[in-house]
């Protein structure tokens, strides 16, 4: 079973000339695939889980976002690294067999 990310990010308020950017969403990009998003999230949500995307734990997972509105994409966020998930107690265990040795 493949882990989840959750990217989050801070809302976009203001163009680039500085007045109302009017945003309609948000562009989730895998760093090592930069030319297509991987998720497309509408305003005014801020967040996306990128359900079973972690394949290899030991691979560094890499993000960027750009919002977008009617005139077009603004530039992408700075590339940020997925940082790995706190410890916490093992997994349930399972295909556990009880039988009855006779003497």
């Amino acid at each position: 079973m493949n882990d989840d990310i959750l990217v989050t990010w801070d809302p976009v308020t203001l163009d680039i000339g500085g007045q109302p950017a009017n945003v309609l969403g948000y562009r989730v990009y895998d760093t090592t695939l930069p030319e297509a998003p991987i998720a497309d999230v509408e305003a005014p949500l801020v967040d996306a889980t990128l359900v079973g995307y972690v394949d290899d734990p030991t691979k560094t997972y890499s993000f960027s976002v750009a919002a977008y509105n009617l005139v077009g994409e603004g530039p992408k966020s700075v590339a940020v690294v997925a940082s790995p998930p706190t410890a916490s107690i093992p997994e349930q265990v399972t295909g556990v067999t009880v039988t009855i040795v006779p003497k």
